[in-house]
């Protein structure tokens, strides 16, 4: 309906505009009969900025039309003066659009919904933001998958990513990169209370097991305070003691098979009434930020 009435609008304003012309060039000859030249020549020159000022706005309608119906714009030609600031606006528009998709394109990770609602509410976390959240770890590079010529790191990791990425917009949780692991954080746009964000991260967790179709996964699961902030080149990302701990406690996943998920203390106690979830100790300890060391709790292999 835009379209047609714009495309209705320009036919309007052509007829018009010749309407105008046959007009002055009748005004310019009946000047010049009744012996007024000088008369004759305003109207010409008048005319004749008239007919610049009405090529611009073709030229400007023209561009306007292009992007009313999403056509791709060619790189302008860009003069000096007003037209030429134009020009160049439009460049820089046209270059913005074609990396925004490019970016597109490239797969890179975009907000869940609740990182959405929190960006447009002005909420979003950033600049240290303290929450308290659940970390969940998770790898598929580990030694049974370097050995696997049938299944290489690279698509084992993409397809890990894939897997990640819907599971962080399913549950809303922020999704990072951490070497050979990706890291999910459970309440980092929400405030939500410890159990639940680890009841959260627990049933992503399963869900990334259950669609799994490689080598065994391993997940580690921690839980803290964990500062939010925008990094430049990196988007948004947690950084804290949790954090430290998921990768501790994701080295020791990686060389043993015995135990599905491991966590730590602090997502033991908080998990430990959940019968359907049944951790126990284990002999691994990692280092605490203090320096004790920190009993490793597990859920036995399926």
């Amino acid at each position: 309906m835009k379209v047609s009435k714009l495309a209705g609008w320009v036919r309007r304003r052509e007829s018009r505009w010749a309407l105008v012309c046959a007009s002055g060039i009748a005004a310019a000859a009946l000047f010049a009969a009744i012996g007024q030249p000088i008369a004759a020549a305003l109207v010409v020159i008048v005319g004749a900025l008239l007919l610049d000022i009405e090529q611009r706005n073709a030229r400007v309608r023209h561009l306007a039309q292009r992007l009313v119906l999403g056509h791709p714009l060619e790189k302008l030609e860009v003069p000096r003066g007003a037209w030429g600031e134009l020009c160049r606006a439009i460049n820089t528009m046209v270059q913005e659009q074609r990396l925004q998709e490019k970016l597109r394109a490239s797969g890179a990770a975009a907000l869940p919904e609740a990182g959405v609602r929190a960006l447009f509410d002005g909420s979003l976390p950033g600049g240290g933001s303290q929450r308290t959240a659940a970390v969940l770890m998770v790898s598929c590079l580990g030694p049974t998958v370097r050995r696997s010529p049938l299944h290489p790191p690279v698509s084992a990791w993409q397809a890990l990513a894939d897997s990640a990425q819907a599971t962080a917009q399913q549950y809303g949780a922020l999704l990072q990169p951490c070497g050979d692991a990706i890291m999910l954080v459970f309440g980092a746009f929400t405030d939500l209370t410890p159990e639940v964000s680890l009841l959260a991260a627990v049933s992503a967790a399963d869900s990334l097991r259950a669609s799994w179709r490689g080598s065994p996964l391993a997940l580690s699961i921690t839980s803290g305070v964990v500062a939010i902030t925008s990094l430049p080149g990196l988007g948004y990302c947690a950084i804290g003691d949790p954090v430290e701990q998921a990768v501790q406690i994701e080295r020791i996943a990686l060389s043993s098979s015995s135990y599905g998920m491991l966590c730590d203390m602090s997502a033991y106690y908080a998990l430990r009434r959940h019968a359907q979830h049944p951790w126990q100790p284990t002999e691994f300890r990692i280092q605490s930020r203090d320096g004790h060391p920190q009993i490793v709790y597990g859920m036995p292999a399926r």
